[in-house]
C-alpha cells in the first residue's frame, strides 16, 4: 500500500458515501484527542480520477471528521485511482471487520 498526505480540506466528504446512520460525536473527540497527541491512525481510503483534483473520501469519515477538529493540515491516505461512483462499494464494505462497530440502524 502506498500512501500520500492530502489537505484536509481538499478530501470531500459526501454524505451519499457515508454508509452509517450518522457520526458518533465521542469517537470523533477521542481521535481528535489522539491526534492531537500525535497518534497513529490507519490512512483514510479516497479516490480519485486519473488527471483530477477531487479526493472522493471511500472509508475514514470519523478519522477525517477528527482531523477536521484537531485542525491538522493533511491526512494520510491511501489515494486509489478511480471515479466517485468506484468510491461507494468501497464504502459500503468498510468497518466490516475494524474501527467503530456499525449498528443494527447503519
Amino acid at each position: 500500500m502506498t500512501t500520500t498526505y492530502i489537505p484536509v480540506d481538499r478530501v470531500e466528504a459526501q454524505k451519499a458515501h457515508q454508509v452509517r446512520l450518522r457520526l458518533d460525536p465521542a469517537t470523533i473527540d477521542e481521535y481528535a484527542t489522539a491526534m492531537a497527541n500525535n497518534a497513529i491512525f490507519p490512512p483514510v481510503i479516497a479516490f480519485s480520477e486519473n488527471g483530477s483534483d477531487r479526493v472522493v473520501l471511500a472509508d475514514g469519515y470519523h478519522r477525517l471528521a477528527a482531523a477536521r477538529k484537531a485542525k491538522l493540515m493533511e491526512i494520510e491516505t491511501d489515494l486509489r485511482e478511480g471515479t466517485p461512483t468506484d468510491a461507494l462499494p468501497f464504502a459500503l464494505g468498510a468497518n466490516s471487520k475494524h474501527g467503530l462497530p456499525r449498528s443494527k440502524k447503519d
